[in-house]
């Protein structure tokens, strides 16, 4: 995917007074500001003023922040799985100019100045013996730009180290210059070999200094280790884990509706592929599980579906991860036969690599000789241990909700100008009744609370009246947590099948964000926007934004057929100068400014616009129990 033009489009319109960007379908990254958020599967440390070796962390355990029983602060380092390109395990911690909640860090036009820092909680160097100071190393593994935006050569990023009389030294530093990009992660070693660094509060510190006034200048960190007893040259470590996470076993949608799963043909189905690598300096035969578990089963704990798979595989089939390598494997398309005699499946996906054999961090080497004949004393702890990587957990629901999207959003999507809309298209084999609308508006600034919307349930994007199946006027919370859906209900549902559109509509100049979820590349096929009257497709945004329709009452199907059609309702003239004629069946009408506003509401089949000022308003009318928005235009 083409990040990079995602992102110069974005420098275009990152400040809301750039009036010259207005209608652009725009992305920004965004993060929280809850530095707790994402822990809930770390492992336990015991809490002391110091932590003691090994220090590890592959932020495989973790999402959104780093974990805080390792890292004593962050300004805004966000832990993600895909901003980084062939990273050696499951997420990155990224560096860039914006804090945790997605504000830049200097939004008044300051550039190369320090941007995020990352600092690990004090570790006790004290306590290495003498003879074992010599075997001590911090590696980590690096990467400029990925899938962000590229630094420029005057930016940087550096590591420091702490010494016992509270001094920070630099010990690393790379410029942003056009040598230092490259597709893989590049392991950086740096040897502890000075006596100042052998205290009981060391500490390393991660600076990147850049442009702080959006989302520019990315760099990414991963395996950060600081160990004993390391051989850095030719270092084989006893870890072998997942390297990309499972793909969706659906090829677009990652929810489907129960009631309409059975409707769809075995299409939908596709490979799942994953990534698998070691770190060490052998070939390693693959052996892995991937079960599916309908966790919320009514009336039990767990009830696995019939879809637990196991592949055993050696090297002689050629599936095997060569020595430092990775290797991409996949399972077969599922079908729907796994998923009958429930009446709504709400699944967890795990991929375990079970052949990892993988061991703990390595305490003391004894003997001499090749690898195979020294004696090892190992690390022991049963939270803390290279097997964390081994096992990874995905969820999806086949429920109400039909989603393309993951869940998860790695930034927002959206447009900033009056009377903008953003419509997404789906497609379903057979008739379900549409209740609501899931929206996720991450925290960004300007916030979006408050701001006025029009919701659209569109058959298509002709601009035709009987085009609108459902519109509806709603406010946004603007509290959701991160990545929580608000959801939207319909006053009367509305029975779909085939092609339809759901659609947002804005009356504000602000920056309304929706979620973006760029693991999945759907934007250019499903996304459209309507800034000048008109739909046209998205040629911006790959990533698919989080809005979803929800199917949540099928007794509706019956009730509704009577007022599924909507009644005829033919406006005139339009332009209109002084009167504007209504004509059909009308209960009543509302009259919308500009800016989203109500300015006049009747019940009659004209309306007088001599008073109005020049311009475009909203006319909604009610017929039937049905709605319709027409665009006029006030012209005198």
């Amino acid at each position: 995917m083409n990040w990079k033009r995602h992102r110069i489009g974005l420098i275009a319109c990152i400040m809301l007074a750039s009036f010259t960007c207005y209608g652009q379908l725009s992305i920004r990254p965004f993060g929280t500001s809850n530095s707790d958020e994402g822990n809930s599967q770390a492992r336990s440390l015991a809490t002391r003023d110091t932590i003691n070796l090994p220090f590890w962390d592959d932020f495989s355990f973790t999402t959104i922040t780093p974990d805080t029983s390792l890292w004593e602060s962050n300004t805004g380092v966000f832990v993600n799985g895909t901003l980084g390109k062939q990273a050696p395990t499951i997420n990155v911690a990224s560096f860039d100019g914006v804090d945790l909640s997605g504000n830049p860090h200097n939004p008044d036009g300051v550039t190369s100045i320090t941007t995020d820092v990352l600092v690990s909680q004090p570790i006790d160097l004290e306590a290495v013996a003498s003879d074992k100071q010599d075997s001590v190393y911090l590696s980590f593994y690096w990467q400029m730009e990925g899938f962000g935006e590229v630094p420029e050569q005057k930016d940087s990023l550096k590591l420091d180290f702490l010494n016992n009389i509270g001094e920070w030294n630099n010990e690393f530093f790379l410029l942003g210059e056009a040598e230092n990009q490259s597709d893989a992660f590049t392991k950086h070693e740096i040897k502890i070999d000075r006596e100042e660094y052998f205290h009981s509060g060391f500490q390393f510190k991660f600076t990147a200094v850049g442009n702080s006034t959006g989302p520019f200048d990315a760099w990414h960190i991963d395996y950060v280790y600081l160990n004993q007893d390391r051989a850095i040259e030719n270092e084989s470590l006893v870890d072998r884990a997942v390297a990309d996470p499972p793909t969706s076993i659906f090829s677009q949608y990652t929810n489907i509706p129960y009631d309409i799963l059975f409707e769809f043909p075995d299409t939908i189905y596709q490979d799942i592929s994953f990534e698998f690598l070691t770190l060490e300096n052998k070939v390693h035969p693959v052996e892995f599980e991937y079960t599916l578990t309908n966790y919320d089963y009514p009336n039990t704990d767990s009830a696995a579906i019939n879809a637990t798979l196991l592949y055993i595989n050696d090297v002689d089939d050629n599936f095997s991860i060569p020595r430092f390598g990775r290797n991409t494997n996949s399972i077969p398309a599922l079908n729907s036969s796994y998923f009958t005699g429930f009446d709504s499946l709400f699944i967890e996906a795990e991929l375990i690599f079970s052949s990892t054999s993988d061991g703990y961090f390595v305490k003391s080497v004894d003997g001499v000789g090749s690898e195979e004949e020294r004696t090892k004393t190992f690390y022991i702890d049963e939270d803390y241990n290279y097997r964390l990587n081994d096992t990874v957990r995905t969820y999806f629901e086949i429920h109400e909700t039909l989603a393309y999207d993951d869940g998860q959003a790695e930034y927002a999507a959206g447009l900033n100008k009056t009377d903008a809309q953003i419509a997404v298209y789906f497609n379903i084999p057979s008739e379900d009744t549409l209740t609501h609308i899931d929206i996720y508006f991450p925290q960004i600034n300007p916030s979006s609370a408050g701001k006025r919307i029009f919701l659209y349930v569109l058959s298509d994007l002709s601009g035709e009246p009987r085009s609108v199946r459902r519109v509806e006027e709603f406010i946004i919370p603007g509290d959701a947590q991160l990545n929580e859906y608000d959801r939207f209900e319909f006053e009367f549902p509305v029975i779909v099948s085939g092609e339809f559109y759901i659609a947002l509509q804005q009356f504000t100049n602000d920056y309304i964000g929706i979620g973006l979820d760029n693991n999945n590349l759907l934007g250019l096929q499903k996304i459209w926007v309507n800034t000048e009257d008109s739909w046209s497709p998205n040629l911006k945004v790959e990533g698919i934004i989080m809005m979803r329709p929800v199917f949540a009452d099928s007794d509706f199907v019956v009730a509704d057929a009577a007022i599924d059609e909507p009644s005829q309702i033919n406006i005139y003239p339009n332009p209109v100068n002084q009167t504007l004629h209504i004509e059909g069946n009308i209960e009543s009408f509302e009259v919308f400014d500009p800016s989203g506003r109500m300015i006049y509401s009747g019940q009659s089949n004209s309306l007088s616009t001599a008073s109005f000022l020049d311009g475009i308003y909203l006319l909604k009318v009610r017929a039937r129990e049905s709605t319709q928005v027409h665009k006029i235009i006030v012209r005198h």
